[in-house]
C-alpha cells in the first residue's frame, strides 16, 4: 500500500485512503468508503469494547435480577400462582428484595405485584408469605 497518500485521498478502483482510528490496529492503512474510520475487524473490536463498557454500568443490577429470576423459577412449581411460600424460603436462597423489578397492580383485585421478566410475585404482609405467578397469569388475579 502506498503510504504517500494522505488521508481522504480517492484512489480509483480502490476507494478512499484511510488510517484506521482503532488504537491497537496492526496495519493502520486501508482503502474504504469516504466516511469509514476503521478496518471492518477493528470496527467490530471497537464496537464490542464500547458495548462491554455500557454493560459494565448495569452488571450489578442485572446479576441481582438474574439471581431473583432463578429463585422464582425454582420456587414457582411449589406456588403455581395459588399456594403461599414463606418469605424465609426466599431469604435462605438469597433473594434480593431491593433488586430492580417492575411494580404493578392487578386489574381484578388491585394486588400489588412485582415483575421480573416472565414471573411476578405478590408479598402478603400479614402472613409473611409470597405467591409466585407467571407474568401472563396476572390478568386473572
Amino acid at each position: 500500500m502506498n503510504q504517500n497518500y494522505k488521508e481522504g485521498d480517492y484512489i480509483p478502483s480502490k476507494g478512499y485512503f484511510h488510517i484506521c482510528k482503532y488504537p491497537n490496529c496492526v496495519d493502520p492503512y486501508f482503502y474504504g468508503r469516504k466516511n469509514q474510520k476503521y478496518h471492518p475487524d477493528c470496527k467490530k473490536r471497537n464496537d464490542a469494547e464500547k458495548a462491554a463498557l455500557k454493560r459494565e454500568k448495569t452488571k450489578e443490577e442485572n446479576e441481582k435480577m438474574a439471581k431473583n429470576l432463578f429463585i422464582l423459577e425454582e420456587l414457582y412449581p411449589r406456588s403455581g400462582g395459588t399456594f403461599e411460600i414463606q418469605i424465609s424460603e426466599f431469604r435462605i436462597r438469597g433473594f434480593d428484595f431491593q433488586a430492580p423489578s417492575r411494580h404493578v397492580k392487578t386489574e381484578i383485585n388491585g394486588y400489588s405485584c412485582f415483575i421480573i421478566h416472565g414471573y411476578a410475585y405478590r408479598y402478603i404482609k400479614e402472613r409473611e408469605t409470597i405467591i409466585i405467578y407467571k407474568k401472563d397469569e396476572l390478568c386473572r388475579v
